[in-house]
This record gives structure tokens, C-alpha cells and sequence, in this order.
């Protein structure tokens, strides 16, 4: 992902996410490179470190979020989803979490 993406996501300031990002960079935890056709363009990718907090930090969020899905069901969880695709106010960020039928992939 790039910085730039990063911010785009966020909908922070480069200034914001610069003190933080340093300090992630600096513990290990992300890796920063220059583009491959633009130097100028800086890639993040988390480390073997950064992967395993990020392992640490969802999973249990993961398995509470399966669990509350098992309890009430495959129809309220479908509109649970369509509730929360609801709240996305840009339509370019809707997109990238509404599903496709397997004929459009």
C-alpha cells in the first residue's frame, strides 16, 4: 500500500499520520520503500513484527464478530451489512466493500 493510499483510507493529513508512521517504521513494525516507476512514491508493508501485532490485535476481534454472526443468522447479518454500507457516505468507498456476483469477478 502506499502513503498515499494509506491517507486516502484514513482521510488524515500527511502530517498526522508522519509522527506515527515514523514511529512505527522505527520499532520494527512497518517497512517503508521507494516505487518501483516512481522513486518518489514511498510502499508500506508490515514486517514478520508488524504482521504478528496486527495477528494479535484482530483475531479476537475477528472471533467475536464470528461468534455474534453464528447467533442470529445468515439474514441478519445480511442486513447488519447493508445497514453498514448505508452509513458510507462516499460512494467510491461503498464500492470497495459491496459484494459482486460471481459472474461480474
Amino acid at each position: 500500500m502506499t502513503v498515499g493510499e494509506l491517507l486516502r483510507i484514513l482521510r488524515i493529513t500527511k502530517q498526522s499520520l508522519s509522527r506515527v508512521l515514523g514511529q512505527l517504521v522505527r520499532q520494527g513494525f512497518i517497512i517503508q520503500r521507494p516505487g518501483v516507476r516512481d522513486r518518489r512514491q514511498r510502499l508500506l508493508d508490515l514486517t514478520s513484527k508488524g504482521r504478528e501485532l496486527e495477528r494479535q490485535l484482530s483475531e479476537p476481534q475477528r472471533a467475536r464478530v464470528a461468534n455474534a454472526y453464528r447467533q442470529v443468522g445468515a439474514r441478519a447479518v445480511e442486513g447488519f451489512r447493508k445497514v453498514l454500507l448505508g452509513i458510507i457516505a462516499d460512494e467510491h468507498d461503498r464500492r470497495r466493500f459491496e459484494r459482486t456476483s460471481p459472474a461480474k469477478r
